[in-house]
């Protein structure tokens, strides 16, 4: 973005995304899918993990609000390369800790093998998306502007939502809709995102707050009429790219979009979606550092609730924090290669 176009809106945007990841993986990495829901805290988690769901939806409705006016060109694949460079910067770090400081048996052609199917870095599969999802945007934006009445581009997004998102309601009574095309769910968030950038200023004038509350309720409600008294219930209808997330996310996008910034929360969630992507596979480190302390530390599942704030927030600082330092030794590094090549001719 240019300082014209510059829009602090989505800086918030991605910065809520990034937190909401590291706060799904509290669940991941603590005890709470081994664990009944017979408390009222693990009710609490349940709301908590069926809110921060949207992380990824955020960020996939974020792409589509971004780019669906790019056209292709020769040097469109070019502009992928910062991605790229950071996936591959954090993976040379994440190499370097499990190797030497969780002492996995890897070897530089693990690590390498591990770069090129996108395991080294074990949060990395949405990067992986993402550099499909990069290659077909200037074609998904051809159909886009091919189709340039509204009601168009409201029959794009809503065909696939049908094909990838609702099959997770309406097969919950059973199979009643084909699910072959719900793995091309990033598809379906990519052209909602659009839409909510085509027709932002219509969408302004729909209700936000309510509809949000009460879909959020629907949602928690669903998830503990499936799971309470068992253990959490991960499935389809509460997924990445269930109707749950989509909806939900849709909603909280355009709350997001609407609310009103401080000036020092501009600057802080610029700050932030600088390094949104590196803090996400960074986070890992910090994951493995610091839940093994909080399952010694706690042994009952329901108590960890008491936890979260500070895991979260630690996680995330710390992995900011590292994402910094990582990106000012590599830059350095980069300097002094340039410096040190230059010298020699």
């Amino acid at each position: 973005m240019t300082k014209t176009n510059y829009q602090p809106n989505l800086d918030l945007i991605r910065s809520v995304a990034v937190l909401s990841v590291v706060g799904v993986h509290f669940f991941l990495n603590s005890k709470f899918y081994d664990e009944p829901i017979n408390s009222w805290q693990m009710i609490m988690m349940t709301g908590l993990r069926t809110a921060l769901m949207i992380c990824v939806p955020l960020f996939m409705l974020l792409t589509g609000y971004l780019m669906h006016r790019k056209t292709w060109s020769d040097g469109y694949y070019l502009k992928v390369i910062p991605t790229v460079k950071i996936y591959l910067q954090a993976s040379v770090v994440i190499f370097l800790f499990r190797r030497f400081f969780l002492a996995e048996r890897l070897t530089i052609n693990d690590g390498l093998h591990g770069i090129l199917d996108f395991s080294t870095a074990p949060y990395a599969w949405y990067v992986e998306m993402y550099l499909g999802l990069f290659l077909l945007i200037p074609f998904l934006n051809a159909i886009w502007q091919y189709y340039d009445q509204k009601f168009q581009r409201q029959l794009i997004t809503a065909t696939f939502a049908l094909l990838c998102i609702l099959p997770t309601l309406f097969n919950s009574f059973g199979k009643l809709l084909p699910d072959f095309w719900q793995g091309m769910y990033p598809l379906a968030y990519y052209f909602a995102g659009a839409y909510l950038g085509e027709y932002q200023a219509d969408l302004r004038k729909l209700p936000v707050a309510w509809p949000l509350l009460v879909v959020m309720i629907i949602n928690w409600s669903v998830n503990l009429n499936h799971s309470y008294g068992q253990i959490f219930k991960w499935e389809d209808f509460n997924d990445y790219f269930s109707y749950q997330q989509y909806f939900f996310g849709i909603l909280v996008f355009m709350a997001l979009l609407r609310l009103k910034m401080k000036p020092w929360l501009i600057r802080l969630t610029r700050f932030i979606s600088k390094y949104a992507l590196q803090v996400y596979l960074l986070s890992f480190i910090f994951d493995q550092l610091f839940y093994p302390l909080l399952k010694r530390a706690v042994p009952q599942v329901n108590q960890e609730l008491y936890y979260f704030p500070m895991m979260v927030i630690g996680v995330f600082g710390a992995a900011l924090a590292l994402a910094w330092i990582v990106t000012q030794l590599f830059s350095g590094l980069a300097r002094l290669i340039h410096k040190l090549w230059s010298h020699q001719l």
